[in-house]
């Protein structure tokens, strides 16, 4: 079985979940990407390529304590449906080469008013709330 945590597995199923958003960009469809982006290349890749599709742009960033994350991860390994098969060891590889998202430069610059940055700590109904009222105000609701 692939390492599908690796560099190159992890670039391979990015450039795929690229192709897929962008083909539905161009038919004029909405798009949400859910995925981890702990590398800054790869947020440039999806936000610089969503607006040369002419779309608009903007990241929601989910923060929740570490404890409360090994907590969920530890209960989800023992649930009958996974929804991934991430464990602890995984999180903190990808917690240690974690880079924070920031508002980016260049031409198709993503501001600091196109990032959100929610906590996941309680209970999830209040996260979505928060998500909805920011892509309200951005417009993308």
């Amino acid at each position: 079985m692939a390492d599908v945590y690796s560099t190159a597995f992890t670039q391979k199923t990015y450039m795929e979940c690229w192709a897929q958003a962008q083909e539905a960009l161009q038919r004029g469809r909405r798009v949400l990407v859910d995925a981890t982006f702990r590398e800054q290349a790869f947020r440039r890749l999806f936000l610089e390529g969503a607006k040369k599709e002419g779309a608009m742009a903007c990241v929601v960033v989910c923060e929740c304590n570490r404890e409360i994350i090994k907590g969920r991860m530890t209960k989800r390994e023992t649930a009958t449906e996974h929804v991934s098969d991430a464990n602890w060891q995984v999180f903190e590889k990808v917690e240690s080469s974690w880079t924070p998202f920031e508002a980016a430069t260049g031409l198709y610059a993503v501001t600091p008013q196109d990032i959100f940055t929610v906590n996941t700590d309680k209970q999830i109904e209040l996260s979505l709330q928060r998500v909805h009222g920011f892509l309200r105000k951005v417009g993308m609701e």
